[in-house]
């Protein structure tokens, strides 16, 4: 019998037909839904996290039947990589967070609804994503005093939590540390800088952290050093 529209509950009833004319209608039948597959969401979109990414999508169309659960896949971003299977459980929410994921590795995810069919078509592939935390402090922070300024040099972090170091945030106080003031200048990944404008005979004490794509990370802090 078509066409009729999935979702929709339907009642049949048959009667046999001869020559003489249309018999009796048979009882009806017990309730009928059509339905199908969900449809394929659309790509979903990621955002990275600690070695986790947050993943989001809208919800397709059921086509018959309520959508129960999505099948999360992830792989690698390196061609000919297979995908791995994400169990989240059983949700019917549009999103989830995809975790543990290496800090560093770039990867793709795809998703599939669920329903009383069965498993539907996947999605397109997201966004490439790569999940990162903040830097861990830079160490052996020191500083040679000159004519009001200060030549600092630093080793860089162990850690850089899965993302390239893009600069180094320099901050310096003249108060023990209750209030700092960050030292302006040009983007640098250089473990190395002077601090000019300072006001010779005052005590400074000067702390450094490595900024990457999550933000900036933990400070070092140097003993108080008098230009």
């Amino acid at each position: 019998v078509t066409p009729l529209t999935n979702g929709t509950s339907y009642l049949f009833r048959v009667a046999a037909v001869n020559a003489v004319n249309t018999g009796d209608y048979s009882a009806e039948s017990a309730p009928v839904t059509p339905m199908t597959f969900a449809s394929s969401p659309a790509a979903p979109v990621g955002t990275s996290g600690n070695g986790l990414v947050n993943l989001s999508w809208t919800a397709p169309a059921a086509n018959g039947s309520p959508i129960s659960d999505y099948k999360i896949q992830f792989r690698t971003n390196v061609s000919g990589s297979s995908w791995s299977i994400f169990n989240d459980g059983v949700s019917a929410t549009a999103s989830t967070i995809v975790t543990p994921l290496t800090n560093g590795t770039s990867y793709l995810f795809r998703v599939a609804a669920v329903n009383a069919v069965g498993v539907g078509a996947y999605s397109g592939e997201s966004n490439s994503v790569i999940p990162m935390t903040v830097t861990a402090a830079p160490t052996s922070l020191v500083g040679t005093f000159g004519n009001a300024q200060v030549s600092l040099s630093w080793n860089a972090p162990l850690s850089i939590g899965g993302s390239a170091i893009s600069d180094y945030a320099i901050e310096y106080s003249s108060n023990s540390g209750t209030s700092w003031t960050s030292f302006a200048h040009a983007a640098s990944t250089t473990t190395a800088a002077t601090v000019t404008s300072l006001s010779n005979g005052t005590s400074y004490l000067f702390r450094v952290a490595a900024v990457n794509g999550a933000g900036t990370g933990a400070f070092v802090q140097s003993v108080a050093i008098i230009p």
